[in-house]
């Protein structure tokens, strides 16, 4: 029986390994900037057995918090409550653990905050921790402009973040099939009040945590 799979996320990187995972299966792409129109009863999707968290609203990084945690916590909580079947998984493809519980990051802090929100309901969830992802060619698979990516290049290219590879990706995603509940610490943020660009959030993320 063919499995209905539901990708949370748009990026190209992740739906074109998802799609070539699940060929024999039916899979629809929901983008995060679309989520709150599938919480409306008017743009309902099929209940799903299994979905893929990954990806972010790029796109809210200069949004007031109240909506930022909107945007990349509530509403993608609620939709994953709303879609899931009883008996349904969560691969939830996070950014990579990080020992402090504090951050200067909105990214960081919105994922955590999401996987915590995962982990206190009674939903099954694979999480799978993934750094930087890179192609065949070491070049950075990361939404940004070209300065962002030149960035990430040379911290890939000096060894100074660490990095995996799509097809190292794919056999971390086969190898994460049983279910793992596990506790997450409760992530506090600092100074998150103060909008920023993608570039200066990440800058933060590697300094800070």
């Amino acid at each position: 029986m063919k499995k209905k799979i539901i990708i949370l996320g748009s990026s190209k990187k992740f739906n074109k390994l998802i799609y070539g995972m699940y060929s024999e299966d039916v899979l629809i792409t929901v983008p995060w900037r679309t989520i709150s129109y599938h919480l409306k009863e008017k743009q309902q999707v099929f209940m799903a057995d299994l979905i893929f968290v990954c990806g972010y609203d790029y796109s809210s990084y200069w949004a007031a918090m109240k909506n930022y945690e909107l945007n990349n916590i509530y509403a993608p909580l609620a939709f994953i409550e709303k879609y899931l079947n009883k008996e349904g998984v969560v691969i939830y493809i996070d950014t990579e653990i990080c020992e402090k519980n504090i951050t200067l990051s909105r990214y960081k802090y919105a994922k955590h905050k999401l996987a915590e929100g995962l982990a206190e309901s009674n939903i099954l969830i694979n999480r799978i921790d993934v750094p930087t992802i890179v192609d065949e060619n070491s070049r950075p698979l990361i939404y940004g402009n070209y300065l962002t990516r030149k960035v990430f290049g040379l911290l890939i290219k000096f060894k100074i973040i660490n990095f995996i590879t799509i097809s190292d990706l794919q056999d971390k995603i086969k190898n994460n099939s049983l279910i793992k509940k596990r506790s997450e610490k409760n992530i506090k943020g600092l100074f998150l009040f103060i909008r920023r660009g993608l570039l200066i959030d990440r800058i933060l993320r590697l300094i800070y945590g």
